[in-house]
């Protein structure tokens, strides 16, 4: 009995092994997003633009609390070689934690008023109005490769048997299953 209570207070493998599961995943989705983003982002610096009207404009709020999100939200109209398209995306990411600052954002976008539309010429309908990579493009991709280390780390290290050393960092404490 003893020799079950020794093996116990240790985590066991499988813990390990979830929890480097969890972070191969959360570096997949924050990676892959981030990886994208920063495509469509970086190919738009060089997409040509055309004049546009905004149609609509409006604030979009989600979540509660410390986790709520403020997405400025336009809709707008170009042409493109005589044929018309509608558009809703400002730039590559566009939330922001702080209400005012998505105030401000959407105060340049102001119903009727006129644009520069940047557009991609291999496929129009895919457009935004401020091309470029956005600071949380890079933040995403930090967050992909901070997980996929943690990940790297703690199968280097969960076969010593001690407790997992992501679980530390993260002053986790993992349960024997």
């Amino acid at each position: 009995m003893s020799e079950q209570l020794a093996t116990s207070s240790t985590p066991s493998k499988g813990n390990a092994l979830i929890l480097i599961g969890a972070l191969v995943l959360f570096a997949a989705v924050f990676g892959g997003f981030g990886a994208f983003k920063y495509a469509v982002g970086s190919a738009s610096a060089s997409w040509p633009s055309t004049d546009g009207q905004i149609t609509s404009s409006r604030l979009n709020q989600t979540g509660s609390g410390t986790k709520t999100k403020f997405r400025p939200s336009v809709s707008y109209s170009y042409t493109v070689q005589g044929s018309g398209y509608t558009g809703n995306q400002i730039r590559a990411v566009s939330s922001y934690s702080s209400r005012s600052r998505a105030e401000a954002e959407l105060a340049r976008y102001r119903v009727g008023s006129t644009v520069s539309v940047y557009y991609d010429p291999a496929k129009p309908a895919s457009s935004l109005l401020v091309p470029g990579v956005t600071r949380s493009v890079y933040l995403m991709l930090a967050a992909g490769i901070a997980c996929l280390a943690l990940a790297i780390v703690e199968e280097e290290l969960s076969p010593r048997g001690f407790q997992s050393s992501a679980a530390k960092v993260l002053h986790l404490r993992l349960e024997p299953a």
